[in-house]
């Protein structure tokens, strides 16, 4: 590999940018790219998963989920409970607010996402994904 390989670079622009266009499409329902993280994650396990558990998903540190989960709530989409079984442990809850905004997120990922693949076609794209996962795993 030369020192002219880019790639470092190409992942650091595509990620700055979708973070930019997310970020712009959440703004009318007071959400950000890294809060709507919190709720696909929180999604994926039934809709609520201790504090602790988000933390080790999100692979970020408590004083970052603590601030996410805060404003969450304070915005209506978690909420937040001491666990019965352990008061040590916070147990963060999906709302209907989050539930109801799913689908037009999801809408919203999907059109996104055909706009950055445009002009691929399916084995360009299978391939893009396996050698994105490859890198994910490497650097896990």
């Amino acid at each position: 590999m030369s020192d002219e390989n880019h790639i470092f670079i190409y992942l650091k622009q595509i990620t700055d940018s979708i973070k930019v266009l997310v970020n712009e499409d959440l703004k009318a329902w007071d959400l950000t790219f890294s809060q709507i993280y919190v709720l696909k994650c929180l999604e994926d396990h039934n809709g609520h998963m201790t504090q602790r558990a988000l933390e080790n998903s999100l692979h970020v540190s408590h004083p970052t989920v603590t601030g996410l989960v805060s404003r969450l709530e304070k915005n209506g989409f978690v909420t937040s409970a001491s666990d019965e079984k352990d008061h040590r442990n916070k147990i963060i809850t999906l709302t209907e607010k989050a539930k109801s905004h799913h689908a037009a997120a999801t809408e919203k990922r999907l059109q996104n996402e055909a706009m950055m693949l445009a002009g691929l076609d399916d084995d360009e794209v299978n391939t893009l994904e396996n050698l994105l996962k490859k890198i994910l795993d490497n650097i896990s």
